[in-house]
């Protein structure tokens, strides 16, 4: 895939290059911010001046420093010596240093937009209108985006593997020209000169200069494990969306089902995980023996007939260990019992498309990919080399009965079709990274979910679609899946919210997003796990972000430029702003004025503070109610229980009371275990709501 040098803000994406002496590492040294007194030129000279006071000559200090960063913050990258970065450790005005470690950064990014309400209607009068509930939601869905003018003048920062500028999706015939906020330049890189930027494709290397609207929103969905001191993305984006008012969005990765498996978890980035439309791909399984199921595909290879059916580890050449038998692996099936048949594949160990490759090397006709229990009811949809139907445990133990039981059994794979509202959504997938914040447990992530699980979105040209070397086609779109697949869903959503807010914080717009999400599907039912059990918060944060409802949130929690250095406090993060100086007595981070509430051991009453902001759409004069549904085990109240507001923009403030329930008699597994629950301020038009996790001690 061409990388588009250009369009990374190279905050924190350093080259990491070998250095010529082996002892030589990439570390960035951290200053802190810009105090606004020096020109870029001088900046640069001053970090020049400190590489001197350790490096052995001028020559050498210029030959070492690899970037200088000018803009967002203040600081820069450089091959130092382990002894070299102690010594510059030790200086003045110098914050901290941290290793550059080599990391591999990979991508996690149509029917999203309609599915949350935002596909425009047709108006030709032949084509028939939607005859349903949904009307009112689509005609809110037209209103919303002719209010945000369609996003025209708001730019989004991308952080990411990279863009393919020839793609048909970064086309900007009919537009106008590049919005008036923008202050960069078409920086070209490899293999991206300057005509390959225009309206949709600015091409710019800085992303913060001290311009309130220079980004709407910044995406990023490079995945980073850590906030603390030592993690570059928590610095850069804190100083992104808090000192000059962007918004920032992270993926949450790829680590789920698993708890604890969160990637940006900082609360100055919106933490977003992945979850399903409601359309799919259907194909057909049909067995010899008349058991027929609707199974997920997007194969475009056809079987004319049916064909003999067989299970990978009847098949595998000599050898091959017995838990790897049934995985097709490279070079495991025997082509001799292969050839001419479908074969019973089950995930695990390997990747899906990769055992499609092997099955046809083998000369298979066709493949079941089989999930096993890890994997729940979820299924991929991929670009398959062979035919291909992906089923369930369930219709993997009835394939596999009647493989055992029948003398000759046979399979036929249908193509697949797209199919709408097949099945209830969103459910969450099972690869979207779960909290806890094993961080900092007083934040509840993730903040919301949006679609992530194959979505059709613009592909490289320079790449194949399944991105594995022996594959040799050319796709301009492709079906993907992944958080990085999500998180720009929500950046869009935000760049709207900008477009009709101008002036809401990036804390007010995750608020909005948070307090009017949904936590249902659209069965009105609650939102499940792949395995088909109800979700939680930490799968889902707040729920499926819904743009139009965001737009009018009545109610939101708002977090200054203090708020957030005080938060750094309560984790010892002391070092943002060097000018800002840490209270004796540190407020506790579940004070933080966050939209959800995370009481981690809790074992005695527990107040929380929290303040909204009324920004009502032309309605000042409201009253909000009070309503909670407790976590198991707790009480939940608040102090007032009712918030009059009498204009636009005025706070109130209110208490959150936790008390863990002494006579309600706990198991062993419920005690220790995070329990799940809500509370809601309404003033019959809004309904602003707040995801409780709380665990008893």
């Amino acid at each position: 895939m061409k990388k588009l040098t250009s369009l990374f803000p190279l905050l924190f994406l350093v080259p990491l290059l070998a250095s010529c002496a082996e002892e030589k590492q990439v570390y960035i040294v951290y200053f802190g911010e810009h105090k606004g007194d020096k020109a870029l030129h001088e900046i640069e000279e001053h970090h020049h001046s400190y590489l001197q006071s350790v490096k052995e000559s001028e020559e050498d200090a210029r030959a070492s420093l690899l970037y200088s960063y000018k803009h967002s913050i203040n600081g820069f990258a450089a091959e130092l010596t382990p002894d070299q970065a102690s010594k510059l450790e030790k200086l003045a005005e110098v914050v901290s240093i941290f290793k550059s470690h080599p990391r591999k950064y990979e991508a996690h990014t149509t029917r999203s937009w309609e599915f949350v309400g935002l596909e425009e209607e047709e108006t030709d009068s032949d084509v028939p209108r939607r005859k349903n509930d949904a009307d009112d939601r689509f005609r809110v869905g037209r209103n919303f985006l002719k209010k945000a003018k369609h996003g025209d003048g708001i730019i989004v920062g991308v952080l990411d593997s990279g863009v393919w500028p020839e793609s048909k999706s970064f086309n900007d015939k009919g537009m106008g020209p590049v919005p008036k906020s923008w202050k960069g330049i078409c920086q070209t890189g490899v293999a991206f000169n300057s005509s390959h930027c225009n309206r949709k494709i600015i091409g710019a290397r800085y992303y913060v200069k001290g311009y309130e609207r220079y980004y709407g929103a910044f995406n990023v969905t490079a995945n980073k494990d850590f906030l603390s001191p030592r993690d570059p993305d928590g610095h850069g984006s804190h100083t992104a969306s808090t000192a000059v008012g962007r918004r920032v969005y992270g993926a949450s990765a790829l680590g789920g089902p698993k708890p604890g498996t969160l990637s940006n978890m900082a609360p100055w980035i919106i933490t977003v995980g992945a979850s399903t439309l409601d359309r799919v791909f259907i194909g057909g399984l049909v067995l010899g023996n008349g058991y027929t199921i609707k199974t997920d595909s997007i194969t475009a290879f056809k079987m004319d007939k049916f064909a003999p059916l067989v299970y990978a580890a009847n098949v595998v050449v000599p050898g091959i260990a017995l838990n790897d038998s049934s995985q097709c692996l490279p070079n495991s099936l025997k082509p001799e019992l292969v050839t001419g048949k479908v074969v019973l594949c089950l995930r695990g160990a390997g990747t899906r498309i990769g055992k499609g490759i092997e099955v046809k090397r083998a000369g298979g006709a066709g493949m079941i990919l089989g999930n096993v229990a890890a994997n729940g009811n979820e299924i991929p949809t991929d670009s398959h080399f062979v035919p291909t139907a992906g089923v369930t445990p369930t219709v993997v133990d009835k394939i596999l009965d009647y493989i055992k039981t029948d003398k000759n059994p046979m399979a036929f794979i249908k193509p697949g079709k797209t199919v709408y509202k097949y099945q209830a959504a969103p459910s969450m997938t099972g690869f979207s990274s779960r909290g806890p914040n094993v961080v900092d447990p007083n934040i509840l992530k993730p903040d919301i979910t949006a679609p992530g699980l194959n979505i059709l979105a613009a592909w490289s040209g320079a790449d194949s679609p399944s991105k594995m070397s022996v594959d040799q086609r050319v796709a301009d779109y492709n079906i993907y899946s992944g958080t990085s697949m999500s998180c720009p869903h929500v950046a869009g959503a935000i760049a709207l919210l900008k477009a009709i807010h101008p002036k809401w914080s990036s804390a007010a717009i995750r608020s909005a997003l948070m307090t009017t999400a949904w936590m249902t599907n659209d069965k009105k039912k609650p939102i499940q796990d792949a395995t088909g059990l109800p979700a939680n918060p930490f799968a889902f944060g707040s729920g499926h972000f819904r743009p139009t409802k965001a737009a009018d949130p009545g109610l939101v929690y708002d977090a200054s430029y203090r708020a957030y250095l005080l938060y750094g406090c309560s984790v010892n993060i002391t070092n943002i702003d060097p000018t800002f100086k840490c209270p004796s007595q540190i407020p506790p981070g579940y004070n933080h004025n966050y939209p959800s509430i995370a009481v981690p051991n809790l074992n005695k009453t527990v107040t929380v503070k929290r303040t909204v902001t009324n920004v009502g759409n032309g309605n000042s004069t409201s009253t909000y109610l009070f309503s909670a549904k407790p976590p198991l085990g707790v009480s939940v109240k608040a102090i007032p229980n009712v918030l009059f507001f009498n204009r636009i923009g005025q706070k109130q403030r209110f208490k959150i009371v936790i008390k863990p329930l002494k006579n309600q008699v706990m198991n062993a597994t419920e005690k220790g275990q995070y329990q799940f629950g809500w509370f809601s301020w309404t003033d019959k038009v809004h309904v602003v709501r707040s995801p409780i996790a709380v665990s008893l001690a």
